[in-house]
Order: C-alpha cells, then structure tokens, then sequence
C-alpha cells in the first residue's frame, strides 16, 4: 500500500509534532523517485546520519501547483477557473511560496511554521539557523533546481547536472540542519519528471488529437476540457475522481508521448500518469548519536592462487 501525497502532512509531520518534535520538510521540485533514492544512501553513509526511504503517489494531474499544494496540511483542492490551472487549498490560492506560507500560518499557527527557499536557508549564519530551528517547530524549505533547468527550453538538455547538484545541495543542507539541532528532516517532491535525452521525434508525440466541446488548457501531458469524446489513446478522469473541486475533465496520454505546446521544451516533461512521474520519494532523516563506524579486525586468507 502506497500513501497518497495528501496523507504525506497528517502521516508525517502531525504525528510528531503532536508530540513536541521540530520537523524539517524540504520539498525539491521534480525530484523523482530514483533520485531520492541516490540521495537516500549518500546521506546513510554519512557518519551520524539515519535515513529511510518510502514511495509516495502524488496527486494528478502531476504538476507543480497541485504537488505542492498536496503537501500543505489537508484541506479541500479545488480549481476554480480551469484556463490557468492555479490550485486553492480551501479556496485560498497556493501559488508561490507566500501564498504557501500564508496557508500554514493559518493552518498550524501552534507549530509556529517557518517558509522559505533552501537557497536562503543556505546563506543563514550558523547561529541564525540554530535561532530558526529554535523558534519554529515546523520549517517548510523549497528547492528548485531540477525543474527549474529542466522546465525551460533553453536549458532542458543540462538535467543530469541538475540532479547531481540538487543531491549535492540537499547533502549540505542536512548537514547544516543537523548541526544546527533539528531532528526530524523529510526530503519530498511535488512530481517527477520523464525525460529524453535524444531529440525528440515526431513518433514521441500523440498522434490524436483530443476532441471536446471546450478545453480549458493543455500541457504536454494533460489536458484540461470539458466534454472529451471517448479516445483509446487517452485515459479520462472527471475533477471529482481526482478529488478536486471544480467542473472539468482531465484527459492523459496513456502512454509516455508528449502531447504538443508551441513554444516548451519537449524532452523534459510531467504532468501524466507514467510511474515516473507520479512516484516520489520521502526521505526522512535522523540524527543518531553513535558514530557508526567501528574499527575492524582483518584476516589474509591465502588461497591456492595469489
């Protein structure tokens, strides 16, 4: 049994500030399952670090706005005007981080939440990060790397230098937020991604076309509308199947092919319903107080061949 990314607030972080621990939760865009998993074993080998991996299926269809506003604490999802596809918690809009912000405030004021970019946490001065860790029982950081080169056109091509920065970078950040005293981190993602590192042809794009009586907005892996007709090509679920308010269709390539967008890169894409797109990772990472390496003794065994 697989969590769904809307429990990952209520299974995670209520659980253990319910009982006074401080938690730290970084939410790394288009951070797909593999890469957490990479990520997962660097931070085991490092001295006085637990960690644990578990998948998580996101919401769809698997975008930034939704994933993101999936991991606020629950609240009702709706998207009340389907052309733009912005996404409110509760009616209030989640786009960008104040927004974000302004929604944890409102929905656990008692945990006191502290919002920011890991980039800014990053620059903190040691003793500025202890005082935050001190005065806030639930951090809530975003990191955008992976997305943000694979997202544009220009810089698509450059995705597997993201992932090993991004790796690289979540790797300090949970030395520095150990250091500074926080004992509780969870490292998720609002989606993943499917890439190509070839040139896209044209056999990777959907040959159909999606036939409505109204679409609202197309990405290149869904497409938001009204009315769809019938098509084997596309998999259909209506707003409330996916649990969402509001009154539209989602139609999704069954397969892995792009759907076109003038003007967007095509090798780098989410937003459908493969794996790769719709599991991400929570790695959750401990501070242990044994240093967990020991000395060893060695035994030579001399075999018939040196």
């Amino acid at each position: 049994h697989i969590l769904s990314q809307r429990s990952f607030h209520k299974t995670f972080i209520k659980k253990l500030t319910e009982k006074g621990k401080k938690c730290v939760v970084i939410i790394s865009d288009a951070l797909r399952f593999e890469i957490g998993d990479e990520l997962n074993k660097k931070i085991e080998n490092i001295d006085k670090f637990n960690s644990n991996i578990k998948p998580l299926i996101t919401s769809l269809p698997s975008y930034t706005q939704i994933g993101m506003a999936s991991l606020l604490p629950s609240g009702e999802l709706g998207i009340p005007v389907p052309s733009n596809a912005n996404v409110t918690h509760n009616t209030n809009p989640t786009v960008g981080i104040i927004n974000r912000a302004k929604i944890l405030d409102k929905e656990i004021s008692k945990d006191n939440p502290y919002v920011s970019k890991v980039s800014d946490f990053l620059n903190l001065k040691s003793m500025e990060c202890r005082e935050t860790i001190k005065d806030h029982n639930v951090i809530y950081l975003y990191h955008d790397r992976i997305d943000a080169v694979g997202d544009s056109k220009k810089t698509e091509g450059n995705v597997f230098e993201a992932v090993e920065d991004s790796i690289e970078e979540l790797i300090k950040l949970v030395k520095k937020i150990g250091v500074a005293g926080a004992g509780n981190i969870f490292i998720t993602a609002d989606h993943g991604f499917i890439y190509q590192n070839r040139e896209i042809e044209e056999s990777d794009y959907l040959s159909a076309r999606p036939e409505a009586e109204e679409i609202f907005h197309s990405d290149r892996r869904f497409i938001l509308g009204k009315n769809f007709k019938n098509s084997q090509s596309f998999k259909k679920f209506t707003a409330s199947e996916l649990n969402i308010q509001g009154d539209f269709e989602v139609l999704f390539p069954k397969s892995i092919n792009r759907l076109r967008k003038s003007g967007s890169g095509s090798r780098f894409v989410h937003g459908g319903i493969s794996l790769q797109e719709i599991i991400v990772p929570v790695v959750k990472v401990t501070k242990s107080k044994m240093k967990d390496s020991n000395p060893v003794g060695v035994t030579i065994l001399t075999g018939a061949s040196k």
